[in-house]
Parts: structure tokens; sequence; C-alpha cells
């Protein structure tokens, strides 16, 4: 592998890093990592063949459902709590 094709492929997992946890924040850069990490596994056992669709349907959804990364998640479980401690 030459060293642009390498810089390339590090560019990318940066990207979905960030957008699968969020920018600027470090614990959405662990999840985004865990994404890169653990995602492609689990698509392999869905589909050995299709391994790459799969993970980037996966990656789609993720990106559609949370367009803010792991942080809206962890803002709204923040609120939903507080909202409990409220009553």
């Amino acid at each position: 592998m030459s060293g642009s094709a390498g810089l390339a492929v590090g560019s990318r997992s940066t990207e979905i890093t960030s957008a699968v946890g969020g920018v600027g924040w470090l614990p959405g850069s662990i999840v985004g990592a865990a994404f890169i990490i653990f995602v492609p596994n689990i698509a392999e056992g869905i589909s050995k063949g299709l391994s790459g669709a799969v993970f980037g349907v996966l990656l789609f959804v993720v990106i559609f459902v949370v367009p803010h990364g792991a942080r809206q998640i962890a803002i709204f479980c923040q609120q939903t709590v507080a909202k409990f401690r409220k009553r």
C-alpha cells in the first residue's frame, strides 16, 4: 500500500468516526471508533459477500437517525433523566 492510499483510508476512518460519534466530543470519538471496529464484523455475520454493502447501509441508517452523532443521544438521555428527576 502506498503512502497516499494509506492516508486516504485513514481519512475515511476519521470521517466515519466523526459522523457516528459527533465532532468535538471525546466520548463520541470512542463510539465512532467502536463502530468502525465492530460493525464490519457484524455486517460480515449478516452477509459475507455483501459485508461492505451492509456496513454502508448501517452507516447510512445511523447518520440518518442520529445526524449529530452519539452526542445527540447522550444529550437526549441526559434530558430524559432530568425530567424524571423533577417528578
